[in-house]
């Protein structure tokens, strides 16, 4: 059998059985998915509040095209990852990407594809971005920067322009405005009809981290004993799905 061939077949039976978990009876599958999903252990709980569904979604403005030689410069086991990547963000299913991407990313061995390497991480990222889970999301956004210099032209350039958007959107949600800033003009570099998307996508992500937990402290006095109590409202941030 040939390495490509097996590394197909390698993908498709990682996915196959990570759709067949997320499909089960659910007993377990809770928690099971809750371990998987993060970095080194750790649970979806990490970085993901109360009612954290994100206010701006990162989805694929289109879907995904390998190109004009139909992706033969992609290894097969990267582009069957990007195409259910794609699919699945676009059906905002983020609760099954996820898993799925962790099952891709330990099944991968010290022999596979940088490219799948990279693309995996990059989906989990965006299911986590999207699904409110912040830390974990931040993570896997910052693996598959590093690696992105793996895949050719014209996939390249389509993830990292989906990339960057994650990581603007990312940093924005955290107020690191000035980190956000940078990303939204890289991105509008790589796509420069898209950039007024962008900069709703930024505008949108900044205001929903600004009205999220707020902290008001006030202070009672009287004839009797004083007291001080801090009070802490939380509200919450409009739903706006940009993609």
């Amino acid at each position: 059998m040939k390495v490509k061939d097996a590394g197909r077949m390698l993908v498709i039976a990682v996915l196959l059985t990570a759709a067949a978990g997320a499909c089960g009876d659910g007993s377990g599958d809770g928690a099971a998915r809750g371990g998987a999903a993060g970095t080194g252990g750790q649970g979806e709980s990490n970085g993901r509040g109360q009612n954290s569904r994100a206010a701006v979604e990162v989805l694929p403005t289109s879907s995904f095209d390998p190109g004009p030689n139909g992706g033969a410069d992609l290894p097969e086991p990267t582009l069957l990852i990007i195409e259910e990547c794609y699919s699945a963000l676009q059906a905002r299913s983020f609760d099954v990407l996820a898993p799925r991407m962790t099952a891709v990313i330990q099944s991968a061995g010290p022999g596979a594809d940088r490219g799948m390497i990279v693309a995996a991480p990059l989906c989990r990222g965006l299911a986590h971005l999207n699904d409110g889970a912040l830390a974990e999301a931040a993570r896997d956004l910052d693996t598959a920067e590093g690696g992105l210099g793996a895949l050719p032209g014209d996939p390249k350039h389509q993830l990292e322009v989906l990339l960057l958007r994650g990581q603007m959107v990312a940093n924005a949600r955290q107020q690191r405005l000035d980190e956000a800033d940078t990303y939204l003009a890289r991105a509008a570099v790589l796509a420069p009809d898209q950039a007024a998307r962008f900069q709703q996508e930024l505008a949108a992500s900044s205001a929903s981290a600004a009205t999220i937990s707020p902290t008001t402290t006030s202070t009672s006095s009287g004839t009797g004993p004083t007291s001080d109590s801090a009070a802490t409202t939380t509200l919450p941030a409009t739903s706006t799905s940009i993609g």
